[in-house]
């Protein structure tokens, strides 16, 4: 590859010039009419091999064309590439409905489209390549050659043999998809060690404010399955709630204080049941909650079981926690208490307890 620079234009065989198969020619700078520019510079045409007389009469769409006038003049580039060159493949159509999950998702990815790539031991011998390409239909309005308002991304990151749907972004994450408004995302990831067996695929828009339906494909040098994160919550019960002056406790650092918090007594069936719990609150309030067995009717005594807590759903967390998938095998009486960073931090959140049974909740005064 060669590369010079000439009267403001950089020539370069393969990254400055580009060549283009269309139905008509470029007829611009340096295309085959353009023999003044040619004629200027004959070592050029020495170099690339190309003689614009023979060319000159012969329109078949293919042509020389300087980066800057690319740049003026066109406004995407697709590069082509062959998808038989994989032996194992696939593709997905779906929608994205805009009212499904936030509109900003920097702190939240749960609700997000997600798909979980599952490679065999063969794949992590050959060090297979997977190849993710992310198509968005595009509407009339783009069709007829308006600007595209959606951008879209595409992130991958690991995921562990329970095949569990992902809610922090950056949970494993080991590529982070550009926001490109160009109907294609095309990601490359060559498979390095044993932990890359379950990838999760995530999709992402940017300020999401519209319906959207694309096309996930998938190109493989080795077989790999393509399926939905595993989902072994069916119930759901969602509790709608706030922090205000009288309960924002804050954190259990301080028993006088945490104690105001909202509180829950949940009942955990016999035979025990599998549960997470969700809680989305102003991003400027750091959460946390907590889970515990017993339930102090009017709040009493309940800093002496805090310590052997159930569940916990770690750090404070700004607008977003969740606690991972638990098993609670001993039926009985639970409290949830969520709470933010400090005290008299006030504001609404909403709770969702997730669990393979029936639980009955109750708002503890």
């Amino acid at each position: 590859m060669f590369c010079k620079k000439e009267k403001g234009y950089v020539f370069a065989s393969y990254s400055s010039y580009f060549i283009s198969f269309g139905l008509k020619s470029w007829c611009g700078k340096y295309s085959a009419t353009d023999s003044k520019t040619w004629a200027n510079n004959l070592h050029l045409q020495k170099e690339l091999g190309y003689t614009p007389s023979l060319h000159q009469f012969k329109d078949d769409g293919i042509f020389w064309i300087s980066w800057l006038d690319v740049l003026s003049y066109f406004q995407n580039l697709h590069l082509s590439w062959n998808p038989a060159l994989f032996s194992h493949k696939t593709s997905l159509h779906r929608s994205w409905p805009a009212s499904l999950g936030p509109k900003d998702d920097s702190y939240n990815i749960g609700e997000n489209p997600q798909y979980i790539v599952s490679l065999d031991d063969d794949a992590n011998m050959k060090k297979a390549s997977l190849w993710i390409l992310l198509s968005r239909h595009v509407n009339k309005q783009e069709q007829e050659g308006k600007h595209a308002t959606e951008f879209l991304s595409l992130h991958v990151n690991r995921n562990s043999k329970k095949k569990e749907r992902l809610y922090y972004p950056n949970e494993n994450r080991l590529i982070t998809g550009a926001y490109l408004n160009n109907p294609h995302v095309l990601l490359r990831y060559d498979i390095k060690s044993r932990e890359d067996k379950y990838l999760t695929l995530i999709l992402s828009q940017y300020q999401k404010s519209k319906d959207m339906n694309y096309t996930l494909s998938c190109y493989c040098t080795s077989p790999f399955r393509i399926t939905p994160p595993s989902n072994s919550l069916q119930h759901d019960i969602v509790i709608k709630s706030e922090w205000n002056k009288e309960t924002a406790g804050g954190p259990p650092n301080s028993v006088s204080q945490f104690v105001k918090n909202p509180m829950w007594k949940i009942l955990i069936p016999e035979g025990g049941s599998k549960i997470q719990i969700q809680c989305k609150a102003p991003k400027t309030l750091a959460i946390n909650m907590i889970l515990f067995r017993g339930s102090s009717e009017g709040k009493i005594d309940l800093m002496a079981r805090i310590r052997g807590k159930e569940m916990d759903s770690g750090p404070y967390r700004s607008g977003f926690a969740v606690t991972s998938i638990h098993y609670i095998n001993e039926s009985g009486h639970y409290t949830l208490v969520p709470s933010t960073y400090e005290p008299d931090q006030v504001g609404g959140f909403v709770l969702t307890l997730s669990s393979s049974s029936k639980l009955l909740v109750e708002k503890l005064d």
